[in-house]
């Protein structure tokens, strides 16, 4: 441009010289001024937002025009302009920065933010995301100034715990052991298994703990206990009851029911004999039909049937059973189960 106009200065003299035209120089100085100016003003305009600023300055600095149009930048702002005017027009575009704050591992990250996304600004802060983790609001929201993003960390683990298992105890009956007795034929023995499970982790925090799966290890063993059903014997006394003195020549402890024939038609007994209060069931294997009896509680106090007859058998009366007769099917009701002493009468 220069060197065009060192030509055009060299042409004007010789032309003025050689026409013999009278221009005043000063003239031909103001021409060159005025081109000199007119090629030295530059137009830019500023794209901020939605507001849009044109100026038209002989300044070649785009931060003097700014500086002109009173456009002030925050240190976080950016600016993007092509390298070159293009027709003399130099088109300059601000991208104003807001703030957000990044809640992640326990700390607090601000950093500038623009017209992007809450990933985006994750991924400038240098915060790795995993498919687990949770982040709020979700990585697609655009961001805005002031807004807080959280970053939850969750992860899963498996572990394992292995756990005692009780053994549990089986109680068989024996004829052979007599009543009130009992003995240990297999002792029983904890088993092992293990747990495993599934463990969520929210922060470094378990949050959950899920059972997965169970694999016994070692099984336990049952324990087994024999208790005696052999009627207790005991040898011959006397017993003082309300009614005197009672010879026995043997002592039974039995399981006592009682049955009513009130609401029977057939009223008799095994022997013949009408079923009434004092006759009762036996077994006659255990207590022969037509033994005398006397009947009352283990302690002899709780209750007592008195003297009794063995007159009647049941198919449900078997071993150390009796079933005691009551005159009312109320009165067998109020008794229900008992435990019960005999005594087998001289």
């Amino acid at each position: 441009m220069f060197k065009k106009m060192r030509d055009f200065l060299s042409y004007l003299r010789r032309f003025i010289i050689g026409r013999s035209v009278a221009v005043p120089v000063i003239s031909a100085v103001t021409v060159v001024c005025i081109t000199v100016s007119v090629s030295s003003l530059n137009t830019y305009i500023v794209y901020d937002g939605d507001r849009v600023s044109v100026l038209n300055s002989y300044s070649e600095n785009w931060a003097a025009a700014l500086n002109e149009m009173g456009i002030t930048l925050s240190d976080n702002d950016l600016v993007s302009m092509p390298e070159q005017p293009e027709n003399g027009i130099s088109k300059i575009h601000i991208l104003r920065a807001g703030e957000a704050q990044i809640d992640v591992d326990g700390k607090s990250i601000a950093i500038p933010c623009y017209n992007e996304n809450v990933m985006s600004v994750l991924t400038r802060a240098g915060v790795a995301v995993s498919q687990n983790d949770i982040v709020t609001p979700t990585p697609e929201t655009p961001v805005t100034d002031g807004m807080r993003i959280t970053v939850t960390r969750v992860r899963y683990e498996k572990s394992e715990e292995y756990v005692k298992i009780p053994f549990t105890t089986e109680k068989r009956a024996s004829d052979k052991l007599e009543t009130g007795k009992q003995r240990v034929v297999q002792k029983g023995a904890s088993g092992n298994k293990r747990c495993d499970y599934e463990v969520k982790f929210v922060n470094n925090e378990i949050a959950e703990k899920k059972l997965v799966g169970e694999t016994v290890v070692k099984a336990p063993v049952k324990k087994i206990i024999e208790y005696g059903t052999k009627p207790v014997t005991a040898s011959g006394g006397v017993l003082n009851t309300g009614a005197g003195k009672l010879k026995y020549k043997k002592v039974l402890e039995v399981t006592a029911t009682a049955y009513s024939t009130e609401r029977w038609k057939k009223k008799t007994t095994a022997t013949g004999a009408v079923a009434r209060y004092g006759l009762i069931a036996v077994d006659p294997k255990v207590i022969p039909l037509g033994t005398k009896l006397y009947i009352t509680s283990l302690d002899g106090k709780s209750w007592i049937y008195g003297t009794a007859v063995a007159a009647d058998t049941g198919g449900s009366i078997k071993g150390n059973k009796i079933d005691l007769c009551f005159n009312t099917h109320n009165e067998c009701i109020k008794f229900g189960r008992k435990k019960a002493r005999v005594y087998i009468l001289e």
